[in-house]
């Protein structure tokens, strides 16, 4: 072995082996965190693994970036392969891959420098998008985040230029400066990342693989019987599993999941993005204070609330999933929030001044407001429709929530539905008196015992009708009923009230009488939407009953849906910090010119009627349900 292999020999592994001890000592930091298992269902892991890794699906939901992103990682996937040949032939100088095949070589090489070209040509994309076109959503969170990335592109950029010379030119001084630099810049590239915000070309892939395969409106069951368990929820690091510490490392701060969160929308402390990477730097700090407790100097912080994140942080979050939604890597901010809620409020005692009311009134009446439990039903005795305690053999429970049981407003949309329900001869009933609420609110607010308290009161309600069908006009109570009862043992078939009108329509059950002449703009419900993908109902309703002229989009739509303000409980807290958010979404739906802003859900209703009255616009513009606009075409 000549000197020259025996020094690129040394590099080589003396670079890899640094780089390697920096990456022990950060998965070293993950195992701080609990233990989860996230190696189940591997077949359902890879397919995901592949469709948004390999095919960088999530990627292109921002079309540019996402194909000069694609445009990187699949030249890294293919370029690794050809600088693992320079790096071997530098040690072993007859090394070739033309073992493969002649033919198959020449595939290979033409390819590799098709990309050398592309990524070249990303890069400079990136350049130009972060100098000169600036997205709002890419604002730097300090000098080091900025000269950080900058530092990455030039890197990748040095090294995809001397991999060009090194194959173009003959002259063996070219060849060997580029083949150098190309080793060296590799080694360092591999060596920085740790350190680097862009640790997430390591942490994304595996970090998707392990995403959560439960429906996304599902929060995680407690188990409160557990006498092992002294403290609920999350206030220290290692109150979080080693997956929710993993997020942090993948996430490359490019701000996808603040373009569309509401509280980031409207100036108040919670940011997505600022959320992760706080995380990750006390991740960092405490993880080596821990590990290396004779060279820290002074305390690292101990208490998640409080010391890193303030209690106005943790209690703006509307759970709207919008940031997960947009995250290319699968991050999960929302149940790190709720989590911190949890602790907040079962082991700290501390909430929003209201909230401790509402919990008063879910506990004592079963509804937010503290009203009658025995007026439950009482909306629906004009239309003379039967309790359960009535008749119990019925194909249908319409679950009605507590908003349509009580709120004035969502008591119309109610007594709407049940007409339609009627008119098409379903075979339904309802709880009344007997019905409780679900437990979302609680659950979301961080009182998980509450929570399950009164669904544990529901389910046995349910069973003892054997309930098998359930209709909601309320997406939180849809979204609760079917994505988590089955983890409280009840597993019921439930229908969203858009898609079951749908199937009416289309069976010829529900028949338009009479066409909607006014402008129409629809609000996407977060927990109908998001949560549940339910997007084309409502609005096939619409189409139904309206011309396609009549019915106008606004600009954040479906998936990307701006949220109203109500979830995660702040329906019932008041929006002290920055705009109120359902201003912004009712600014933007004035905007397309509509005279009505329909939605499916009570909360946004409430939000969206609260948002006209702000603007002086309820007399001129007016909010309904899907099921109110219906009713009125049918009828």
């Amino acid at each position: 072995m000549t000197l020259r292999s025996l020094l690129v020999l040394f590099i080589t592994i003396g670079g890899l082996s640094l780089g390697f001890s920096f990456y022990y000592r950060l998965y070293r930091y993950l195992r701080l965190g609990k233990n989860e298992n996230r190696f189940d269902h591997l077949l359902e892991r890879s397919k995901i693994f592949f469709i948004n890794v390999i095919g960088q699906k999530k990627m292109f939901k921002d079309k540019k970036p996402g194909l000069g992103h694609a445009f990187v990682f699949w030249g890294f996937c293919i370029i690794t392969i050809g600088t693992l040949e320079m790096i071997l032939n530098g040690i072993v100088p007859s090394f070739s891959l033309e073992f493969i095949g002649h033919v198959p070589y020449l595939i290979f090489f033409y390819l590799q420098n098709i990309f050398y070209i592309l990524v070249l040509l990303s890069i400079a994309f990136f350049f130009y998008r972060r100098l000169v076109i600036k997205p709002k959503r890419m604002e730097v969170l300090s000098t080091h985040s900025a000269w950080d990335a900058y530092f990455i592109l030039s890197l990748i950029s040095i090294s995809m230029i001397t991999a060009i010379l090194y194959n173009a030119f003959s002259n063996f001084y070219i060849r060997e400066l580029s083949w150098w630099i190309h080793l060296l810049t590799v080694l360092g590239f591999f060596c920085y990342l740790p350190f680097s915000k862009h640790l997430h070309v390591v942490a994304a892939a595996p970090n998707v693989f392990f995403t959560t395969l439960t429906p996304r409106g599902r929060l995680k069951k407690i188990d409160l019987t557990d006498e092992t368990q002294t403290s609920f929820g999350v206030n220290k690091l290692e109150d979080f599993t080693w997956k929710q510490l993993l997020d942090s490392y993948a996430c490359t701060e490019c701000g996808r999941c603040n373009e569309f969160c509401p509280t980031y929308n409207t100036g108040k402390p919670l940011k997505p993005r600022s959320l992760i990477v706080d995380l990750r730097h006390h991740l960092e700090a405490k993880g080596y204070s821990l590990r290396h407790p004779e060279r820290s100097e002074g305390s690292s912080p101990t208490k998640m609330i409080g010391e890193i994140f303030s209690e106005d942080l943790i209690w703006d979050c509307t759970t709207c999933g919008a940031c997960i939604e947009a995250c290319p890597v699968f991050i999960e901010h929302v149940e790190k929030i709720v989590d911190m809620r949890r602790n907040l409020v079962l082991m700290q005692g501390k909430m929003e001044p209201e909230a401790q009311k509402v919990f008063t009134n879910f506990e004592n009446y079963s509804n937010p407001w503290g009203l009658p439990q025995s007026s439950r039903g009482d909306w629906a005795k004009e239309l003379g429709i039967k309790t359960l305690s009535e008749n119990p053999n019925v194909e249908y429970l319409f679950y009605v929530g507590c908003a349509g049981s009580y709120d004035a407003r969502a008591k119309k949309v109610s007594m709407a539905f049940a007409k339609l329900l009627l008119k098409a001869n379903v075979n339904f009933g309802i709880l009344g008196s007997e019905e409780r609420c679900n437990g979302e609110s609680c659950r979301r607010m961080g009182n998980e015992y509450l929570g399950q308290q009164l669904i544990s009161e529901n389910i046995k309600t349910l069973q003892k009708y054997s309930v098998k069908k359930i209709l909601a006009t309320c997406p939180h109570c849809f979204n609760t009923l079917k994505n988590e009862y089955p983890d409280f043992g009840a597993n019921f078939e439930v229908t969203n009230h858009t898609e079951f009108l749908m199937k009416l329509i289309q069976e010829g059950k529900l028949k338009v009488q009479k066409e909607v002449l006014q402008k129409i703009t629809y609000h996407d419900s977060c927990y109908l939407g998001r949560y549940n993908e339910i997007y084309d109902s409502p609005r096939n309703i619409l189409k139904s009953i309206a011309s396609d002229t009549n019915v106008i989009e606004m600009k954040r739509i479906k998936s990307q849906g701006f949220c109203c303000g109500a979830g995660g409980g702040r329906m019932w807290l008041e929006e002290k910090r920055g705009d109120r958010i359902n201003v912004n979404r009712v600014e933007e739906a004035l905007g397309t010119g509509a005279n009505v802003i329909a939605s499916a859900c009570p909360f946004c209703l409430t939000m969206v009627e609260d948002g006209l009255k702000a603007k002086n616009q309820e007399t001129t513009i007016h909010a309904q349900d899907i099921a109110e606009i219906l009713a009125a075409a049918v009828v």
